[in-house]
């Protein structure tokens, strides 16, 4: 699979982990993760994933998002 990063390049990609699970700020989130070599990143939530959380605040001046999961914001 081709994955298109921010910079435009695409990179190969050939191991997905189902199901994986990650806790952020108390709650834990669960999805399919394409892995690849990102350098300096240990993860990046891709479109796919933040399109699943509905609307969503983002303030990149302060460098804050805000949405609501299980009910919760």
């Amino acid at each position: 699979m081709l994955v298109t990063v921010a910079d435009g390049n695409k990179i190969t990609c050939d191991v997905v982990c189902k199901g994986f699970t990650w806790r952020l700020h108390g709650e834990e989130y669960m999805a399919d993760m394409i892995v690849v070599a990102l350098g300096s990143c240990e993860m990046i939530l891709g479109v796919q994933w933040l399109a699943t959380l509905g609307p969503i605040l983002w303030d990149f001046e302060k460098l804050r998002m805000e949405f609501k999961y299980n009910g919760k914001k």
